[in-house]
C-alpha cells in the first residue's frame, strides 16, 4: 500500500513537471513573440526532480508587471492545467492589465484562488472582474484588498451583480476599497440571492448606517454566510452586534445542517450495509431452494432410474427362464444330431476315399495342362512387351506436340501484352509532360504574384512604422506638456495617461501582428520555393 501511494504521487509529480515546463515554454515563446524580456520568476521556476514537492502556486508578489508583461502571462495562462493559485499582490497592476488577465482567466480551468490586493484596480478593472465571475465556474477564493474599486458605485455594483449569478466563489476579501453606503446596499442586494459565498471581508470601507441594515436585510434571506467581518465601517454598534449576531445564527445553522448531512450519511451508510446483508441473506436463501430443487430433482431422478432397473431385472429373470428351456430342448436335439453325424460319418468315409483316387488321376492331368498354361504365357509377356514399347513411343510424341502448341500459344499472348503495356506506357508518359508543363506555368504565376504581395506588405510595414514613430513622438510632446500644466486635476491626468497608454499598447500590438504577418509571408516564400523545387 506505501508503495502504491509512492508511485502514484511519483506518478503527479512527473505529470505537474511536465504541465510547468509546458507554461515556461508558452511564456517565453508568448515574451518572443511581443519583445519584452521575461520575468526572472517564471523563468526560474524549476524542473521538477524526484524527490521534489510540486508546487500549484504561481507567486508575483511585489513585482511591476508592465502591460506587455501582463499580456504574456495572460496568453501563457489560458488553458493552463498547472497553477490552482495565482498571486498578483502588489505588481502596479491597472484596469487594462487587469482585463487582461481576467480575459484569460475565464479560460482557465485550474485557478481556484486569485490574490489582486494592493494594486490601482478601479471601476473598468472592477468590471472585467465581474465579467470573469460570471463565466468561471472553478474559481472558490478571491482578494480585492487595498484597490480603488469603491471610488465610484458601478464598480461595486458590477462585482454584486455577478455574485448573484456566481454559484463557485467561497470567500471574498473586498477590505479597503472606499465602498460608499449605496455600494454596500448593491452587495447587500446580491446575498439575497447567493447561495454559495461563505466569507466576505468589508473592513475599512465606508458602509455606514446604510449598508449595514441593508446587511442585516440580506442575512435574513442569505444562510450560507459565516464569516462577514465590517470592521472600521463607521457602522453603530447595534448594527454590528446585529451583523455578528446574523452570522453566528448562520454557523449554527451550517453547524447543524452539516451535523444533520452527517448523520444522513452516517445513515444511509447504515442503511446501505444493512441492504448489502439483506441481498446477501436472500441471495443465501435462493440458493438455498435452488439447491433443495436440484436435490429433489436429483431424487426424483434416482427413484424413476431404480423403478427402471427393477422392471429390467424381472424381464432378465423371465428371459433367464426362457433360456434355460431353450437350453435343454437344444441338448436333445444336440443328442439325436450325434447319433444322426455318426451314421453319415461312415457313409463319408466311404465317399472320401473314393474321391481320393479320382483327385489323384485329375492330379496328373492338371500338371500338363499347367505346364502348356505357363509356355502360353511366357509367348503373352513377349507380345505384352512389344505393345507396351509401341504405346510409349506414341504417347512420348503426343506430349511433344502439345508442349509446343501450348508454348506457341503463351508467346503470343505475351506478344500481346507487352504491345498493351508499351501503349499504355505511352499514354501516360504524354499525360505526365502535359501537367509538368502546366504545373511549371501556375508555379511562375504564384511565383510572380508572391513577389507583388511581399512588394506591397513591405511597404505598408514602412508606413506603419512611419506613423508610429510619428505617433509616438506626438504623445511624448503631449507628455511634456501635460506635465507642464499644473492645474490639470488628479482624476483627468490619470484618465490622459490611461488612454495614451492604451493607444501605445495597441500600436505594440499592431507592430507585433505586422511582424507575424511578415514572418508568415517568409514562411509561404520557403513553402513555395521548395515546392518549386520539387
Amino acid at each position: 500500500g506505501g508503495r502504491a501511494r509512492d508511485h502514484a504521487r511519483s506518478g503527479r509529480r512527473v505529470a505537474v513537471g511536465v504541465c510547468m515546463q509546458g507554461f515556461r515554454e508558452r511564456y517565453e515563446a508568448a515574451c518572443a513573440a511581443l519583445q519584452v524580456p521575461p520575468l526572472s520568476c517564471v523563468t526560474s521556476l524549476p524542473s521538477l526532480d524526484p524527490g521534489m514537492v510540486a508546487t500549484t502556486t504561481l507567486d508575483f508578489s511585489g513585482v511591476c508587471l508592465p502591460s506587455q508583461a501582463c499580456v504574456a502571462l495572460a496568453q501563457a495562462l489560458r488553458g493552463d492545467t498547472t497553477f490552482s493559485e495565482l498571486v498578483l499582490a502588489d505588481t502596479s497592476l491597472n484596469d487594462a492589465s487587469c482585463a487582461v488577465v481576467c480575459d484569460a482567466l475565464k479560460d482557465n480551468k485550474c485557478v481556484r484562488t486569485l490574490n489582486l490586493c494592493g494594486n490601482n484596480i478601479r471601476q473598468k478593472g472592477a468590471v472585467s472582474v465581474a465579467e470573469l465571475l460570471k463565466i468561471n465556474n472553478t474559481m472558490t477564493s478571491l482578494s480585492l484588498e487595498w484597490n480603488n474599486i469603491g471610488l465610484w458605485d458601478q464598480g461595486v455594483e458590477t462585482v454584486a451583480e455577478s455574485l448573484s449569478i456566481n454559484s463557485t466563489l467561497r470567500e471574498l476579501d473586498l477590505r479597503n476599497n472606499k465602498i460608499s453606503p449605496q455600494a454596500a446596499v448593491s452587495v447587500a442586494h446580491a446575498l439575497h440571492h447567493n447561495t454559495t459565498l461563505e466569507k466576505l471581508d468589508l473592513r475599512w470601507n465606508h458602509v455606514g448606517l446604510l449598508g449595514g441594515k441593508a446587511l442585516i436585510e440580506a442575512l435574513k434571506h442569505n444562510f450560507s454566510l459565516i464569516a462577514l467581518d465590517v470592521t472600521g465601517n463607521e457602522i453603530p454598534e447595534d448594527v454590528a452586534q446585529a451583523i455578528e449576531l446574523a452570522v453566528l445564527r448562520n454557523r449554527e445553522i451550517l453547524l447543524t445542517q452539516r451535523k444533520n448531512k452527517e448523520a444522513n450519511q452516517q445513515h444511509q451508510l447504515n442503511m446501505q450495509q444493512l441492504q448489502s446483508k439483506l441481498d446477501e441473506q436472500n441471495e443465501l436463501d435462493r440458493h438455498n431452494r435452488e439447491h433443495c430443487e436440484e436435490l429433489k430433482s436429483q431424487l426424483d431422478e434416482t427413484k424413476d432410474t431404480y423403478t427402471v432397473l427393477e422392471e429390467k431385472y424381472r424381464q432378465e429373470q423371465q428371459n433367464n427362464n426362457t433360456f434355460a428351456a431353450k437350453i435343454a430342448e437344444l441338448e436333445s436335439t444336440l443328442r439325436v444330431a450325434r447319433e444322426e453325424g455318426a451314421t453319415a460319418l461312415a457313409q463319408s468315409r466311404a465317399k472320401f476315399d473314393k474321391s481320393a483316387r479320382q483327385l489323384a488321376v485329375s492330379k496328373q492331368e492338371t500338371q500338363a495342362a499347367q505346364t502348356k498354361y505357363r509356355q502360353l504365357q511366357e509367348r503373352y509377356a513377349q507380345i505384352r512387351s512389344k505393345l507396351n514399347d509401341t504405346h510409349s513411343a506414341c504417347v512420348a510424341r503426343d506430349t511433344t506436340l502439345a508442349a509446343a502448341e501450348e508454348k506457341m500459344t503463351q508467346l503470343a499472348a505475351s506478344e500481346k501484352e507487352w504491345h498493351d503495356k508499351y501503349y499504355s506506357l505511352e499514354t501516360t508518359n504524354k499525360k505526365l509532360e502535359a501537367e509538368i508543363s502546366t504545373s511549371t506555368k501556375a508555379g511562375n504565376e504564384a511565383k510572380e504574384q508572391f513577389r507583388q504581395e511581399r512588394n506591397t506588405h513591405e511597404t505598408q510595414l514602412r508606413k506603419l512604422q512611419e506613423q508610429t514613430e510619428a505617433r509616438v513622438s506626438e504623445i511624448s510632446i503631449q507628455l511634456k506638456k501635460q506635465e507642464e500644466m499644473q492645474s490639470v486635476k488628479l482624476l483627468q491626468r490619470d484618465k490622459s495617461l490611461q488612454d495614451l497608454t492604451t493607444e501605445r499598447e495597441l500600436l505594440r500590438s499592431q507592430n507585433g501582428q505586422l511582424a507575424q504577418e511578415v514572418a508568415a509571408l517568409k514562411k509561404a516564400q520557403e513553402v513555395l520555393s521548395l515546392q518549386q523545387e520539387r
